[in-house]
C-alpha cells in the first residue's frame, strides 16, 4: 500500500505502534516522551495508582528548546470526578448516589 501511495507521489508513512515509538532511539533522544510522570494523589481513599508507580507519556509536541512543555501528572484517577459529574450534570442527590454505591454501579 505504501508503495502505491509513494508511486502516486502521495506523502505517506507507516502508522507505528506505541511500543515501536517508545523503542525509537531518535524519538527518545529528541525528548519526545515524558518519563517518570507521577500519578495523581489518591482522592478520598479510593483505589488508584501505587505511590511508586510512574508513567511514560508522549511529550508536548513540537519539542521547543526555548519554551519546552512538560506533562506534570498522569491525569485524574478512574472515577475521581464521578460524584461531581453525577451531582452537577445530572442533578443526582445524596440518596441516589448512595443507592448507586449500594448497587455497586459506582465506587
Amino acid at each position: 500500500m505504501l508503495e502505491a501511495l509513494r508511486a502516486a507521489r502521495v506523502p505517506a508513512g507507516p502508522v507505528r505502534s506505541p511500543g515501536e515509538l517508545l523503542a525509537d532511539e531518535q524519538l527518545r533522544a529528541r525528548g519526545m516522551f515524558d518519563v517518570g510522570v507521577s500519578p495523581p494523589p489518591l482522592a478520598g481513599g479510593r483505589p488508584g495508582y501505587a505511590a511508586e508507580e510512574t508513567f511514560t507519556l508522549p511529550a508536548m509536541a513540537p519539542v521547543l528548546s526555548g519554551t519546552p512543555g512538560r506533562t506534570r501528572w498522569a491525569g485524574p484517577q478512574l472515577g475521581q470526578h464521578t460524584e461531581e459529574i453525577l451531582r452537577g450534570e445530572l442533578g443526582l442527590g445524596p440518596q441516589e448516589l448512595a443507592r448507586l454505591r449500594l448497587d455497586k454501579v459506582i465506587a
